[in-house]
């Protein structure tokens, strides 16, 4: 089936109300294929019977990708001479618990707890870090591998603490700029943004412009594991220098790290491992939403829909951005979904 086909398909079969893919192979980029609407329903609940189309320019809540800015941001600075990968966390932040580096939270093996639920208490930014920081690990530092976005939570609160910098502001002068993602942005304003999850249940009713992620969310929308909004083009762009090998943001060694398998080098051979490799920040090779067919690409998702992946033995890049939480989650499958497109894009390109 043609690009255009399975997204018309995973729209007309109720998976997510619309959707937006752009590719580009060997530096030439393709059109965008837009499929659909932004939001099937309005901020109270009720079916729209007038529908914004998905267009270049609709913005959409990056979430989890936001992790693969999140490890860019870190490791300029660790070419900065700012941070250390192999540098204990807990030099940084006292109260941190364990022996943890900055390698270990940008590779998911700090053995912090995937997620938190203090935010339901409605904590403030400071008390909400300083809560997550302090959190003990689940099991020993570099023993197994389990995604944690508290890991790049912790990674933020290092930054900020090594830089004495808010981290919008360090996201935008070490990532946003001089890649010129000037549409890609935490807590984005205007119009043409498509809505994620319809929540009256929390407070927070039709959740549009404010990170999905609730953790996220009670920090302000600006955080390191999820919170940035971005149009198809800019997570292009950002792919192609992801497979570039950031070049010119970052040393060649550096680079390197980033896109190469760590687990190898960091987890005993008994070690909990999955069936994918994780770079200093992005997935390698993750068959159930990359497609067998690409074992060599590296590129991160995100709960709400979108992913990104970059395999640069073939010249491959693919943004796809969609909301398939809008307007409830459990109308889908993520990687159902990412997995139908990136096979269709194979087919097609």
């Amino acid at each position: 089936m043609s690009l255009r086909g399975t997204l018309e398909q995973l729209v007309a079969s109720g998976q997510t109300p619309g959707a937006i893919v752009q590719v580009s192979v060997d530096g030439r980029r393709h059109e965008p294929v837009a499929v659909g609407f932004l939001a099937s329903i309005d901020g109270n609940g009720v079916a729209l019977t007038e529908r914004e189309p998905v267009t270049a320019d609709t913005r959409y809540d990056l979430a989890s990708v936001t992790k693969l800015y999140t490890a860019l941001t870190a490791l300029r600075l660790v070419d900065a001479g700012m941070l250390s990968l192999d540098m204990p966390v807990a030099s940084a932040l006292p109260h941190f618990s364990g022996a943890a580096t900055l390698r270990h939270l940008l590779t998911h093996t700090s053995g912090l707890p995937p997620t938190w639920d203090g935010w339901r208490g409605g904590p403030g930014r400071a008390d909400a870090i300083a809560a997550i920081t302090s959190l003990p690990p689940l099991t020993a530092f570099g023993t197994a591998y389990e995604y944690s976005c508290l890991g790049y939570i912790t990674t933020m609160a290092l930054a900020e603490t090594a830089t004495g910098r808010q981290w919008d502001d360090l996201v935008q002068e070490l990532v946003l700029d001089p890649l010129r993602l000037g549409a890609t942005a935490f807590n984005p304003q205007g119009e043409n943004i498509a809505p994620t999850e319809y929540q009256p249940e929390l407070g927070r009713g039709l959740v549009r412009g404010i990170v999905h992620d609730e953790t996220a969310a009670s920090l302000g929308g600006v955080s390191g594991n999820a919170g940035l909004f971005a149009t198809v083009g800019d997570l292009l762009t950002f792919g192609e220098a992801t497979g570039s090998g950031f070049e010119g943001l970052l040393e060649r060694g550096t680079a390197a790290a980033f896109a190469g398998d760590q687990l190898a080098d960091i987890l005993p051979p008994s070690g909990v491992k999955p069936a994918w490799g994780q770079g200093l920040g992005p997935r390698i090779g993750q068959a159930s939403w990359m497609t067998a067919q690409l074992p060599s690409a590296i590129g991160h998702n995100g709960f709400t829909g979108p992913s990104v992946l970059a395999d640069p033995s073939r010249g491959l890049v693919v943004a796809f951005l969609t909301n398939r939480v809008h307007p409830t989650r459990t109308a889908s499958d993520g990687n159902a979904i990412r997995l139908a497109v990136h096979e269709a894009v194979v087919a097609s390109f």
